[in-house]
């Protein structure tokens, strides 16, 4: 397949992809959205955490949700990749929000997204297939239809 026609056929399958996500996860994306929401609206800050090799998305979200750009101007940081759950104490605050975006599904993640909401912080994931038992300890999770965000 030449350059071209592989790129024409990755943007196909990637809006066909957006297209069954709405489709089979419009509430979740919904719940989503109104989290982030309700955070910018309390001016509350909204804590991003990457996992595996979507780690540098969480640093690149976070920044366009800061504003850096052209972005939503909510309080916005990445969290370090190594955070445990007791460390998670010192950044969750009631009402914050956090995003935590997983492909692997670390087993690591459990606690810390449960910490956070025993703290009040409401948890949002975009998550891959493979992470897709983390949608359990979110308030509100989208599972992606793609191995990869890139396509997703």
């Amino acid at each position: 397949m030449s350059g071209l026609k592989a790129v024409v056929a990755r943007a196909l399958e990637a809006s066909r992809l957006r297209e069954r996500l709405l489709a089979e996860q419009a509430r979740q994306v919904s719940q989503i959205a109104g989290t982030l929401l309700e955070v910018a609206q309390a001016q509350r800050s909204l804590h991003l955490l990457g996992e595996g090799t979507v780690a540098p998305l969480a640093e690149y979200f976070a920044a366009r949700f800061r504003g850096d750009g052209e972005g939503l101007l909510i309080p916005a940081r990445a969290l370090p990749r190594d955070l445990d759950a007791r460390s998670l104490l010192a950044f969750g605050q009631p009402s914050d929000g956090l995003l935590v975006l997983s492909l692997e599904g670390a087993s690591r993640l459990t606690p810390l997204l449960r910490q956070a909401r025993s703290q009040g912080v409401q948890v949002v994931g975009l998550l891959g297939r493979e992470a897709a038992g983390l949608a359990g300890a979110c308030d509100a999770a989208v599972i992606l239809p793609a191995a990869e965000l890139s396509v997703a």
